[in-house]
């Protein structure tokens, strides 16, 4: 586990704007709605207590959101739960590295984790901060792939588009009568968690994806 497990992150300022379709609601409206990992009190209380600002400037839970404004909720430092430290480096040139990612490290932020994820580990090593090109579940292990420039950013992801840059996954499987051969077709997207606050899954109005399955 990594050494950092019972310190205090730093914070992170969470924001938003406003926009027509939310233009009317209360501040805690807003924050109920489309945060809702969170209860209406929670967020009350976050609201009254300063941590929520509208335009930079400390608002109430009920003042009425107009379009445009900017909207911003400041977590204080919180300790973050522990993650695997034995991620490792597989290759790495002036463009891209990869990466060897653990099972129970994030590679992003999300769900409680800040610091404690694979991007923030690979950018502590590089000065040019490598960006992730794509994502695997924390619980997944596996290779990330890091662009290390903006030009190999835009190029690896449109790699990733067009298939030329396929991400491949196996998985154990017990008790089912899946066919030798499969094509899951699902829109995925984020879904609401109540600890974790949103998990990537199979939604109506998620992006369009296509698995091909086949058993080993």
């Amino acid at each position: 586990m990594n050494d950092g497990a019972g310190k205090l992150n730093q914070g992170w300022t969470y924001c938003d704007r406003v926009h027509s379709g939310t233009a009317g609601q209360s501040v805690l409206d807003f924050y109920t709605c489309y945060y809702p990992h969170s209860s209406q009190e929670i967020w009350r209380q976050r609201i009254e207590a300063g941590l929520v600002r509208l335009d930079d400037r400390i608002t109430r839970a009920d003042a009425p959101l107009v379009a445009g404004q900017a909207l911003s909720y400041h977590r204080p430092p919180w300790r973050e739960p522990a993650v695997p430290g034995d991620w490792s480096i597989l290759y790495e040139d002036a463009a891209l590295v990869v990466v060897a990612k653990p099972a129970g490290l994030p590679v992003l932020p999300g769900g409680g984790f800040l610091e404690h994820t694979l991007w923030a580990l690979v950018g502590r090593k590089y000065a040019d901060k490598p960006a992730p090109i794509h994502r695997l579940g924390r619980g997944t292990s596996g290779i990330v792939v890091f662009a290390r420039s903006a030009q190999a950013r835009r190029q690896l992801a449109a790699d990733m588009r067009q298939g030329r840059l396929r991400k491949t996954y196996r998985a154990l499987a017990s008790g089912t009568s899946m066919a030798d051969e499969f094509v899951i077709q699902e829109a995925i997207g984020r879904v609401a968690h109540p600890q974790l606050g949103y998990v990537y899954a199979a939604v109506p109005k998620g992006k369009d994806a296509r698995t091909e399955c086949r058993v080993l």
